[in-house]
């Protein structure tokens, strides 16, 4: 992957709240507990429930961020077990992933 690619992935808020999540456990994490720390981290926005806030990013999750993540090698998403779980190249990716949390939560 190259780092233009790594940097579109991480200038996507789930992106980077998904990898945050896997790099502090070891294992798959059930999907449910990765939509809930997204939550939690993103803050629901003025105008939604939480509820309607959760089922956005599950959807969102399920339809777009963990699968581009699957591709580009970030994470292991098995849809079917509904796991998520690290991969060696999420290791590789924390100092970049770290300078997006740090650049986006400045604005």
């Amino acid at each position: 992957m190259s780092i233009n690619e790594l940097f579109e992935l991480l200038s996507q808020p789930g992106n980077r709240y998904a990898l945050a999540y896997l790099v502090r456990v070891d294992g798959a994490i059930p999907y449910d507990d990765l939509v809930e720390y997204v939550v939690d981290t993103g803050g629901t926005p003025d105008g939604l429930s939480t509820a309607d806030f959760r089922n956005q990013v599950a959807t969102r999750l399920v339809h777009s961020n963990l699968p581009k993540l699957d591709d580009a090698g970030l994470v292991d998403y098995d849809p079917g077990d509904r796991t998520v779980r690290p991969t060696d190249a999420t290791d590789v990716a924390v100092p970049y992933l770290e300078l997006a949390m740090d650049q986006f939560s400045a604005e």
